[in-house]
C-alpha cells in the first residue's frame, strides 16, 4: 500500500493545502528585500510551505540556500553547511554529507568545483590558509552569498529551518555576528522558520536581542475543511480509491482540520478498508482509523501532558479549554497567573486564540485524549 499523504515525512509543495495566497505573499516580501519569520507548532505544514516558497523563488530567478539548523550542532558545522548550500547555486548539488571545514575544503579543491567558482575570488587560498575560526567562516559564508547574488544580479534567499536552535549552541554572540553581517548585504534576505514560538519571539521581539524587529512575522492561515476534502479526494482518486462523504465528515469532526491528524486518521481508515479487501472507505473505517490513530500517538500525548503538568496553572487552563470552558471564569483574583499560563501554552503551540478572550486546542485529538484520560 502506497502512502497517500506525507504524514511522518517531509511534505512536498504539492501537499500544501490552500496556501497559494500565503505562499505568494511570502515570496513577494522576500523578493522585495524583507526578512520573514514563520513560527508555529510542529506538524502543521511549515516545511511544505518552505519548499513551495523555494520553488517559486527559483522560478522567479532568485538563488536559494536551505539549511535545517536542527541538524547542526556547532557554529563551525552551521557555517560550513550554509556555505556549502550557498555555493551550490553556482556548482550544482554538492555532497551534502560535508559536515565541517575539512570536508568542505576537500570538495572545493575538486577541479569541477574550482572551475565554477574561480570568478568569485573565493580563491581557494581562503581555505589553504590556517583554518579559520567558526565565526570567521560564518562571515565568509554570508559574504559569499552576497557576492554570488551580485555576480548573478539576483536575490539570494537563505531559508533557515528551526532557526531558534542557533541559540542552543551559539547564543547571543552568534546572533550578533549574523545580524552584523546580514545588515550590510542588500541582495541577501532570509526566511526563518521555527517550531518553538516562544524562542522565536525572544530572538525577534526582545528589544535587547540582536534580531529585534529584523524580520516580518507571518503566520500560517487556517485551512478550510472544504480544501482538505478536495485535497483528500484528489489524492485518493490517483490511487484508484474512494471515500464516503460521511467518512470525511467523521474525519473532519475528530481532527478539527489539524494537518497531521487529518493525514494520519485518513491513512488509518484506508488501511482498515484495505484489510477488508475494499477500495471504498466507509464511516466505519473512519471510526476505526480514529481509534487506531488515538492509540498510536499515546506516548506523544503523554509526553506533552507531562511537560504541561510541570506548570500547574497551565495544566488547569488547558483542561478547562479542552472541556470547552473559559479559563478566566471564576478566577478574577488569579487573572495575572492565568494570563501567564495561557501565554505559555500559546507560545508552545498547544492552544490558539481565534478571537480576543477565546481559546481552543490546536490539536483536537490531544484534547480528546486528555478527556478520555480523565
Amino acid at each position: 500500500m502506497k502512502h497517500v499523504f506525507p504524514a511522518g515525512r517531509l511534505a512536498s509543495p504539492e501537499d500544501v493545502v490552500d496556501g497559494e495566497d500565503f505562499i505568494d505573499a511570502v515570496v513577494e516580501r522576500l523578493l522585495m528585500g524583507s526578512y520573514v519569520t514563520l513560527a508555529g507548532a510542529r506538524r502543521i505544514g511549515k516545511s511544505g510551505v518552505a519548499g513551495a516558497v523555494m520553488g517559486r523563488l527559483q522560478a522567479r530567478g532568485a538563488y536559494t540556500a536551505y539549511l535545517d539548523v536542527f541538524r547542526t550542532s556547532s557554529v563551525s558545522e552551521l557555517a560550513a553547511r550554509l556555505l556549502q548550500a550557498i555555493i551550490a547555486n553556482r556548482t550544482g548539488v554538492l555532497d551534502r554529507t560535508a559536515r565541517d571545514l575539512q570536508d568542505l575544503r576537500r570538495l572545493l579543491g575538486e577541479p569541477r568545483i574550482t572551475a565554477t567558482i574561480h570568478d568569485l575570488e573565493l580563491g581557494l587560498s581562503l581555505f589553504q590558509r590556517p583554518e579559520p575560526g567558526p565565526y570567521e567562516l560564518l562571515e565568509r559564508a554570508l559574504a559569499t552569498a552576497e557576492k554570488i547574488a551580485e555576480r548573478g544580479n539576483r536575490r539570494m534567499v537563505l531559508i533557515l529551518d528551526e532557526f531558534q536552535d542557533v541559540a542552543k549552541f551559539g547564543g547571543e554572540d552568534l546572533l550578533k555576528r549574523m545580524r552584523a553581517a546580514l545588515q550590510f548585504h542588500p541582495r541577501t534576505v532570509g526566511l526563518f522558520l521555527g517550531s518553538q514560538a516562544d524562542l522565536m519571539a525572544t530572538i525577534f521581539w526582545n528589544s535587547r536581542d540582536a534580531f529585534f524587529r529584523f524580520a516580518i512575522p507571518m503566520k500560517l492561515p487556517p485551512i478550510p475543511w472544504s480544501e482538505w476534502e478536495a485535497y483528500s479526494r484528489t489524492r485518493l482518486t490517483r490511487l484508484g480509491l474512494s471515500v464516503e462523504d460521511v467518512a470525511l465528515s467523521v474525519i473532519a469532526e475528530k481532527t478539527g482540520g489539524h494537518p497531521y491528524d487529518v493525514m494520519t486518521l485518513t491513512e488509518e481508515a484506508l488501511l482498515h478498508a484495505r484489510l477488508g479487501s475494499r477500495t471504498h472507505t466507509t464511516a466505519d473505517d473512519a471510526l476505526y482509523g480514529y481509534v487506531s490513530a488515538m492509540e498510536t500517538p499515546e506516548s506523544l500525548h503523554a509526553q506533552q501532558w507531562t511537560m504541561i503538568s510541570t506548570r500547574k496553572d497551565a495544566a488547569v487552563a488547558l483542561s478547562v479549554i479542552a472541556d470547552g470552558g473559559r479559563p478566566y471564569a471564576g478566577r478574577s483574583r488569579q487573572r495575572a497567573t492565568v494570563v501567564q499560563a495561557l501565554h505559555w501554552l500559546e507560545t508552545r503551540g498547544f492552544i490558539e486564540s481565534p478571537d480576543r478572550g477565546q481559546y481552543r486546542l490546536v490539536e483536537s485529538m490531544f484534547g480528546a485524549w486528555l478527556r478520555d484520560r480523565r
